[in-house]
């Protein structure tokens, strides 16, 4: 794991520390403080000397943990891609669908003739299974899965 932090001129041990403290302690979930791939810039315009070292560590700690709760927070996941071609009519209907499902959306591409959109599954046979039932009942018959391998996916929480 690397872990960096900068206070970046401000007094030693008043920014960089507290900001990064703040980060490791973040629970994902109730007793669970397993955050990857984070990175913070906090840039202040006021303090300095009216706050002192106490006051600039709070400000710092508490600026971070106000935007962690406003931040959407993924699940990064080896999945399974799958293409569906289906009509451009077609495509925003069936991909709403999926959605509200509980189906992982990876991408759309429109081409002359048709919409392509990408889910992720789990690369289990079940779960592809599944998911190629529930397509047929979604499209009558007429889509479906074409396996396009495994890739890494931030998968909303």
């Amino acid at each position: 794991m690397i872990q960096r932090s900068s206070d970046d001129g401000e007094p030693s041990g008043t920014a960089g520390i507290p900001i990064l403290e703040a980060l490791l302690k973040r629970e994902s979930t109730p007793g669970v403080t397993d955050l990857s791939d984070v990175s913070v810039v906090v840039v202040r315009y006021f303090g300095g000397i009216l706050l002192g070292a106490g006051g600039l560590v709070r400000a710092y700690s508490e600026s971070v943990s106000a935007a962690m709760d406003l931040a959407p927070l993924v699940e990064r996941r080896r999945l399974r891609l799958c293409a569906i071609n289906v009509l451009h009519e077609e495509a925003g209907r069936l991909e709403n669908e999926l959605r509200s499902s509980g189906y992982v959306m990876a991408g759309t591409g429109y081409g002359p003739r048709h919409t392509t959109l990408q889910v992720a599954l789990a690369a289990d046979e079940e779960a592809i299974s599944e998911a190629r039932s529930r397509l047929a009942s979604l499209t009558a018959g007429s889509a479906e899965l074409e396996p396009l391998g495994t890739q890494w996916v931030d998968v909303p929480r």
